[in-house]
């Protein structure tokens, strides 16, 4: 039996994943499968979250970066969760630390997929809602199996500063006001549906400001000639970022929000770079993208498409949005649907 996790954590770069070895394989399959199952009113979470029970459903972990580059394209196909856009199953925050997705795969016997907040875990098995009452909790020990580089990409962070959301907050730099513009080239919300729900694990923030669907399971866009953004040879920088968003085509037009709207064929997104509220040494990007209505949306890593901040409220006015993770604008950048040869 092979076992492969994943960390649900960033919104654009790819979240740090690894292969378990065969000894924790077995054991992290023992202590998941044998948790208590909630009752159908659920416990209230450790970290505050009200909780409800699961339906059945069935989901997967972004585990395809697996380090010893191990070919997961058939483990990672699943049905994603019904859902609005301000429920979530494990009453998960909508950005920074999102729990953990674990895939176990034996030989003769069909994948089967977990996936954790807290001391929660869905078991896709039989569609149940687990709970975990141990301690340390089976989170900490997920986390505590990742090699060296993981570590290192975390900065050495404990499993404590990991787990710290911080506080939501403006957007940093981005000078107003939103004009709300309703322009016909940008694309249409269309909220948690179709085919972004259905690619829901195949797509990030960067796929859905550029409207560039992937129904592919090779990992979610990454800026850039190399695909290695965010990489040790490439850190993510704001001078690098800048850089890889360039050689997709992407046009920067300042710090200050449009008060007309691009030419036809082009659409306008936000770009921010952030960090862990811990560690400055652990950053991220996101994109948020202007919609035909003059509201704004986006999608978190592999999360669901939503037209909310953090703080649950509409994006109406990016000026006064609020996220996690300390965002700091880059640039409003302008995207041109016939020069993304690099993305497309």
């Amino acid at each position: 039996m092979t076992g492969f996790v994943s960390m649900n954590l960033f919104a654009g770069l790819r979240n740090p994943s690894w292969r378990l070895s065969d000894t924790d394989a077995a054991r992290f399959k023992h202590l998941l499968t044998n948790l208590e199952v909630v009752p159908a009113a659920g416990p209230q979470g450790e970290r505050g979250f009200a909780r409800r029970a699961a339906p059945a459903y069935a989901i997967a972990g972004d585990v395809a970066n697996v380090l010893d580059g191990a070919d997961l394209s058939g483990l990672v196909r699943a049905a994603p969760l019904e859902e609005d856009d301000q429920s979530d199953v494990l009453s998960r925050p909508l950005s920074g630390f999102r729990g953990f997705n674990v895939v176990f795969d034996a030989e003769g016997a069909a994948p089967q997929w977990f996936e954790t907040y807290d001391r929660l875990v869905v078991d896709t098995a039989s569609g149940s809602l687990r709970r975990d009452h141990g301690s340390p909790t089976v989170e900490q020990m997920l986390y505590e199996s990742a090699p060296d580089i993981v570590v290192r990409q975390l900065n050495g962070m404990t499993f404590a500063d990991l787990i710290r959301a911080g506080n939501e907050v403006p957007i940093d730099r981005l000078e107003g006001p939103d004009h709300h513009l309703q322009c016909e080239s940008s694309p249409e919300y269309q909220g948690n549906t179709g085919a972004w729900k259905t690619h829901k694990l195949d797509n990030n923030c960067y796929n859905y400001a550029n409207d560039k669907l992937f129904t592919t399971p090779f990992g979610p866009a990454v800026p850039g000639r190399g695909n290695d953004l965010g990489s040790s040879s490439n850190p993510l920088t704001e001078s690098s970022l800048k850089s890889e968003l360039g050689a997709d085509k992407l046009e920067r037009v300042g710090m200050k929000l449009p008060s007309a709207c691009p030419p036809d064929g082009a659409h306008v997104l936000a770009v921010v770079l952030r960090h862990h509220p811990v560690t400055d040494a652990v950053k991220d990007f996101h994109c948020i993208r202007l919609d035909r209505g003059g509201a704004w949306s986006h999608k978190d890593g592999i999360g669901r498409v939503r037209k909310i901040d953090d703080a649950h409220q509409p994006i109406a006015d990016l000026t006064t949005a609020r996220f996690w993770w300390s965002p700091t604008l880059v640039g409003i950048y302008v995207a041109f649907f016939k020069r993304r040869d690099l993305i497309d």
